[in-house]
């Protein structure tokens, strides 16, 4: 159960990172 936490807590983080790389991607554009 620990893991799933961990997993879906990481998978949460690398999707907002996507969403920030791409708002940054379109202001320097």
């Amino acid at each position: 159960m620990a893991e799933d936490y961990f997993i879906n807590h990481l998978f949460m983080r690398l999707k907002l990172f996507d969403i920030n790389l791409e708002i940054i991607m379109l202001d320097v554009i």
